[in-house]
């Protein structure tokens, strides 16, 4: 490091497009709650966070090298409401006060996130990962949360698995721990049974947040995804649209935690 101080994340996105993370548009998408639930979505999201940010403190504090804690929000396929935990998770983290959150879309074939946020068409990640000439502040956007930066995906490209496997995707990290205090990286992934992105992304994670939706993930489907994911890492499950259940269906549940063990 010792080339003098490296410009925070603010600095090198001043002047680029602000994504705006409470747009009516995403409250139309269904991502935002409605007011009368808004709270009970900010407790839910409060959960969901803690897990994530002890894993992140205990790797820092295990690798102090890295400085920076990367976590993959994956699915076994599309439609289990992964892109939807990713934005609120990044929204809840904004009331961190000592974390800057960076979500980046690794979907490139879909970029839903980059869509929804209406900046699919801006330079992003796989543009970076790429192009050696480009920096974090040609492809990294600030939100109206001062201490939430978004990467759009970017253009799809045949040999993204193998970009994001090159030393360049440690750059890319390594530029964000230098830029930013206290980073939690999220990688909004492409599903689980349908790339091969989704394994190259989770193999430079350190943390791992698999979403199965209540009522449309069929276990099988479940147990299929689950055992791609590295148990030698935490993985935090969430379970989502979840709605309270009869006594029948707790006990069909029941058989997801069952086949994780216990995790987080």
């Amino acid at each position: 490091r010792g080339q003098g101080k490296v410009a925070s994340l603010s600095t090198l996105t001043r002047g680029n497009h602000v994504v705006d993370l409470q747009s009516e548009e995403m409250r139309t998408a269904g991502l935002l709650p409605p007011d009368d639930k808004a709270r009970i979505r900010r407790n839910e999201f409060r959960s969901i966070k803690s897990p994530l940010l002890v894993a992140a403190a205990a790797h820092l504090t295990a690798h102090p090298e890295q400085r920076a804690s990367v976590a993959v929000v994956v699915s076994s396929l599309p439609g289990e409401g992964k892109t939807y935990i990713s934005l609120n998770l990044a929204s809840s983290l904004a009331f961190e006060c000592d974390v800057t959150t960076v979500i980046i879309d690794g979907d490139v074939a879909r970029h839903k996130l980059s869509s929804l946020l209406g900046v699919h068409d801006l330079p992003g990640f796989s543009d970076y990962l790429a192009n050696e000439k480009l920096t974090l502040s040609d492809v990294m956007l600030p939100t109206n949360e001062p201490s939430v930066f978004v990467m759009p995906a970017g253009k799809w490209r045949e040999d993204i698995a193998e970009l994001i496997a090159s030393t360049r995707m440690r750059a890319l990290i390594e530029g964000i721990s230098q830029a930013a205090e206290r980073p939690l990286i999220i990688l909004d992934c492409p599903p689980l049974l349908v790339t091969s992105e989704a394994a190259a992304l989770m193999a430079v994670a350190d943390q791992t947040l698999f979403v199965v939706r209540a009522g449309h993930s069929h276990q099988s489907t479940v147990e299929e995804a689950a055992a791609k994911l590295d148990r030698s890492k935490p993985i935090h499950v969430v379970l989502n649209a979840w709605q309270p259940m009869s006594i029948a269906e707790r006990v069909y549940y029941s058989k997801y935690r069952d086949y994780y063990g216990n995790p987080e």
